[in-house]
């Protein structure tokens, strides 16, 4: 077993989300097809890019990019509304 098999290795966070790649070769063409698993308050969203790439690294680093645009993005985008807030149990009790 080689070690970055017996090593896990913690996603990368971008602005408080956690990223991970979601790539695989498209079958037939040598292509890496880009996608991403974006990650917060223990809610998860997955979203797949048109992009492809000549490598697996490359398709990892597109991902990344990819995802930090969604992230940037996020409070225009409605497919991450509900992880930009703090889900409801988080929330300190109100003081009326």
């Amino acid at each position: 077993m080689s070690l970055s098999k017996a090593v896990r290795i913690a996603p990368p966070e971008y602005r408080g989300y956690t990223i991970a790649a979601r790539t695989y070769e498209v079958r037939g063409s040598g292509r890496w097809a880009v996608g991403v698993v974006i990650g917060r308050w223990g809610s998860l969203r997955a979203f797949d890019s048109q992009a492809t790439a000549a490598t697996e690294d490359g398709a990892n680093e597109m991902s990344q990019a990819f995802a930090r645009q969604l992230i940037d993005l996020s409070p225009y985008a409605s497919s991450l509304t509900d992880l930009v807030g703090e889900p409801s149990g988080m929330r300190p009790p109100s003081h009326r």
